[in-house]
C-alpha cells in the first residue's frame, strides 16, 4: 500500500496473521504495473486503500464502543472469512493485541464463546464451530466491515487480477 501511495517507508509493521498462500510481486514489477496507468490491479489497490481507511476508522470506534465479546466475535468471523477455513493457529496474546485489551480479558471472552459452542480453543489452535453464531454475536460493525471486503474481492476482480499477475510473470 505504501508503494502505491508513493511512500518510501512506513512507520507500521506488516505481518502474516494466518499461514496460507499468497501472491508475490517485486517492487519494480508492481510500480511498472500500477504507476500512472489504469489497470485492474491499480483499481483493486485503490479499492483496498479505501477499505483499509474505512476499516481502520471503524475499528477505532468499535474498540471504544463495543464489548470485548462482540469485538472478538467480529474479529474471529472476519478471520474465518479471510482464511476460508474453520481451524487456524492463534494465541490469546495476539488476539489481545488485535483487540486492544489485556490477555486475561481475551481468555475470559474466549472461554465464554467456547461455552456457548461458537469456538473451540486448545493449545494455540482455534476452531470456529458456529460461524453464523459468531456473526450473530458480533457487533453491528461486522456486516459493514464485511461489505467493504465484498466490494473489493468479488469474483470478477479476482479473475482480472489473477490474469494480470499471470501476464506479469510471463514477461
Amino acid at each position: 500500500m505504501q508503494v502505491w501511495l508513493r511512500q518510501r517507508s512506513t512507520a507500521s509493521t506488516t505481518f502474516v496473521q494466518i499461514p496460507g498462500l499468497a501472491h508475490r510481486m517485486s517492487t519494480e514489477d508492481f510500480i511498472r504495473e500500477v504507476r500512472d496507468r489504469p489497470s485492474p490491479l491499480n483499481d483493486l489497490i485503490a479499492s483496498y486503500v479505501h477499505a483499509f481507511l474505512v476499516l481502520t476508522s471503524m475499528t477505532a470506534a468499535c474498540n471504544r464502543l463495543h464489548s470485548i465479546d462482540q469485538r472478538l466475535c467480529r474479529w474471529l468471523r472476519m478471520t474465518y472469512n479471510r482464511a476460508r477455513r474453520r481451524e487456524f493457529p492463534v494465541r490469546h496474546e495476539f488476539l489481545a493485541e488485535m483487540l486492544g485489551v489485556h490477555r486475561p480479558t481475551v481468555s475470559t471472552a474466549a472461554s465464554m464463546l467456547q461455552r456457548a459452542g461458537l469456538i473451540s480453543y486448545k493449545y494455540g489452535k482455534l476452531t470456529v464451530l458456529d460461524p453464523e453464531g459468531l456473526a450473530d454475536s458480533a457487533c453491528e460493525c461486522y456486516p459493514v466491515m464485511e461489505a467493504q471486503f465484498d466490494k473489493i474481492f468479488d469474483q470478477p476482480w479476482r479473475e482480472a487480477v489473477a490474469d494480470q499477475a499471470r501476464t506479469v510473470r510471463q514477461q
